[in-house]
């Protein structure tokens, strides 16, 4: 079973978009804000501090600290871990779709977007302002959801690479539209596998894991994970001697599901050869 990431363009008619995807698809819709609530209700900390740290302009005051990357993690692997739980057919909405990469092909990305123009419309009619202040809201949102994934991948949010599927309205309604989403979801769904979902979701789940040890240790890196092999690749400027990449590999061995380490610089050189679980057992010489 899989679910749906729909990204928030604003002024697309949003609400009854996704009141009609849920209803028709029976998916429960999950919200950055249930996001947010559900981490502060479990962990503790402020709604309103994760969002300043998340989504505020400013950068975090001390970048040593890997304070957004540890937050961010840390909303990954809550949503990978509801999705083991609930077995997914869940519509999440807003820019906690961002979260979500190619390597969960169980969550349909999806991005609906309109022309300026006919978004301009709908805000002057939802909002009851004029032209312009209708141009300025969108253009805040949009500069603001880019920073967002731009932290994140590097890229705008509205540039398709970020999406399985972009559609657009082309004067078309909002159902029409609805169900282009629909057709997109259930050719998604016909070719996936719940053996493919289980094990795809696991894999993230170390992956995400790795990630944290490494975060908690200050350290980061981009992480790949099969079947126990764990590949991570690490900044060629930062990561040049071998006993730092020991260090990380013996890290990360200690994470439940990790049975060997390799790592290679952002040039896609090997750093470190192949480290295995078996290596770091009390007595080792590395140990």
């Amino acid at each position: 079973m899989i679910s749906i990431a729909l990204f928030p363009c604003s002024f697309i008619d949003g609400a009854t978009l996704v009141g009609e995807l849920s209803m028709q698809l029976g998916l429960m819709v999950y919200t950055d804000g249930l996001l947010l609530d559900d981490i502060v209700q479990k962990h503790g900390g402020s709604v309103e501090r994760m969002k300043e740290v998340l989504f505020g302009r400013k950068p975090p005051a001390d970048r040593a600290t890997l304070e957004k990357e540890r937050m961010v993690n840390h909303l990954r692997r809550h949503l990978v871990a509801r999705l083991r739980q609930e077995q997914g057919r869940t519509l999440f909405y807003g820019r906690l779709a961002s979260l979500f990469t190619p390597a969960l092909s169980s969550v349909f990305r999806v991005l609906v977007i309109d022309s300026e123009e006919a978004r301009m419309v709908r805000a002057m009619k939802q909002e009851g302002c004029t032209a312009g202040q209708a141009r300025r809201m969108i253009s805040r949102h949009d500069s603001d959801v880019s920073l967002w994934t731009d932290y994140l991948h590097g890229r705008m949010a509205y540039d398709p690479v970020l999406y399985d599927a972009v559609i657009a309205y082309n004067e078309r309604d909002v159902f029409t539209v609805t169900n282009d989403v629909i057709a997109g979801y259930i050719q998604r769904e016909g070719v996936k596998t719940q053996e493919t979902i289980t094990d795809e979701l696991r894999n993230q789940a170390v992956s995400l894991e790795v990630e944290r040890a490494l975060l908690e240790d200050g350290f980061q890196a981009k992480v790949k994970v099969g079947n126990g092999r764990v590949h991570l690749q690490v900044s060629s400027s930062s990561y040049h001697f071998s006993w730092l990449s020991k260090a990380l590999a013996k890290r990360a061995l200690t994470v439940s599901g990790v049975e060997q380490v390799t790592i290679s610089n952002d040039a896609g050189i090997l750093v470190c050869p192949e480290e295995s679980r078996q290596d770091w057992l009390p007595g080792h010489a590395y140990a």
